[in-house]
């Protein structure tokens, strides 16, 4: 059973999205909040399929190092 995350963590998550460069914000909104597909993305964004899913990997990759810990993003005062 997954845990929810704690308040300081979602803190860390929204952090994360702000800085995030687009288009790699935009990717990552409309495959989790909207529940596009990559080609979909790749038509509203217009970009190619390959950029879609690279800046979906970095995305999660920034998302879960600021859940760690390990990224830029300070983790919020308690």
């Amino acid at each position: 059973m997954m845990d929810w995350p704690s308040p300081a963590e979602i803190e860390r998550l929204h952090l994360a999205l702000a800085a995030m460069p687009e288009p790699r914000r935009s990717v990552y909104r409309l495959s989790a909040s909207d529940g596009l597909r990559y080609g979909q993305i790749a038509a509203r964004l217009g970009i190619d399929i390959a950029q879609v899913k690279r800046n979906l990997a970095e995305a999660l990759a920034e998302l879960g190092a600021a859940l760690d810990g390990d990224g830029d993003i300070p983790p919020s005062p308690r």
